[in-house]
């Protein structure tokens, strides 16, 4: 995850509460609703490893869907795009990649399944 990807203060970036709700507004799966099921155990699954509150926002281009965990906007914690989550905490699963310094969990809407 590069300083590119680092949250804006200065720029309207819409919040949600719920994943779906940020899902949705993101609308690059909203055809392939099932892939949701699988995108929230992960958010699950890093929520429960940070002990931490989580939300929600996507970018004013909807490049991706961000989630953060705790009280640091800053700290963006997985990056959802449509056919993989990023994160910085390992899930059994996962691959580490040097070159992105995070890990990457497939979804099912994954070309490279």
């Amino acid at each position: 995850m590069s300083n590119e990807d680092s949250f804006n203060h200065e720029k309207k970036v819409p919040h949600f509460m719920t994943l779906y709700g940020a899902l949705e507004n993101w609308g690059k799966l909203n055809n392939r609703r099932y892939v949701w099921d699988e995108i929230e155990v992960i958010v699950e699954k890093l929520q429960s490893k940070r002990k931490s509150t989580v939300s929600f926002h996507t970018t004013p281009n909807k490049s991706y869907v961000a989630v953060t965990f705790g009280n640091n906007p800053k700290q963006i914690g997985a990056f959802i795009q449509v056919g993989f989550v990023d994160h910085l905490e390992f899930l059994e699963g996962s691959e580490w990649s040097d070159k992105r310094k995070n890990y990457r969990t497939l979804l099912s809407t994954s070309n490279k399944l």
